[in-house]
C-alpha cells in the first residue's frame, strides 16, 4: 500500500497545532488584525494569541497562500522529529508499504528558507529534511519506499 504523505503543511483543525503551536511558523499577536498570510490562534496551554501563517508558495514572484492551511516550521527539529514518528507510526500501524510525498520540493532546506527563513523560529537546518525521514524509516522499516 502506498500512501500520500503531505510535510508541508497541515489543516488549519489539525490537532497538531493546538497540541505544538510551537511547530509552525507563527510570531506573537500584535494590535489589529493579523497581516495577509496569517490567521489568529490562541494557545490552549498558554492562552498566549499567535499568529500562524497559512501554507504557501511562490507564485511568480507574488507570495500566495492556502487559506485552510498552516505552514509547518522545519527549522525546529521537534517538529522534525514528530513528523519521522508520525511516517514510522503509519508503517507499523497499517502496513504501508511506501509513499508518494507530495509538496516535497516545499520542504528542501533552500526553498524552504528563501519562503520562510526570516520568520522561522530555529537555526536553519544543514541536513535535508526527507533525507532524515528516508534514513530513519528505512532504518527501522527496511522494506518501506
Amino acid at each position: 500500500m502506498v500512501i500520500d504523505f503531505v510535510p508541508n503543511h497541515t489543516s488549519m483543525d489539525s490537532k497538531m497545532l493546538n497540541e505544538h503551536p510551537d511547530f509552525f511558523v507563527h510570531r506573537r499577536a500584535g494590535q489589529g488584525e493579523p497581516p495577509k498570510g496569517y490567521f489568529e490562534h490562541t494557545d490552549p496551554g498558554t492562552g498566549l494569541k499567535l499568529w500562524v501563517r497559512h501554507g504557501g508558495y511562490d507564485s511568480y514572484g507574488e507570495r500566495a497562500y492556502w487559506e485552510d492551511t498552516t505552514q509547518v516550521d522545519y527549522s525546529n527539529p521537534a517538529l522534525r522529529r514528530h513528523m519521522v514518528g508520525v511516517v514510522s507510526r503509519w508503517v507499523e500501524r497499517y502496513g504501508v508499504d511506501g509513499f508518494r510525498v507530495d509538496m516535497a520540493y516545499q520542504v528542501t532546506n533552500a526553498y524552504f528558507n528563501r519562503n520562510w527563513g526570516g520568520e522561522m523560529g530555529g537555526v536553519p537546518p544543514r541536513r535535508e529534511f526527507l533525507e532524515e525521514l528516508i534514513t530513519e524509516v528505512k532504518a527501522r522499516y527496511p522494506g518501506t519506499a
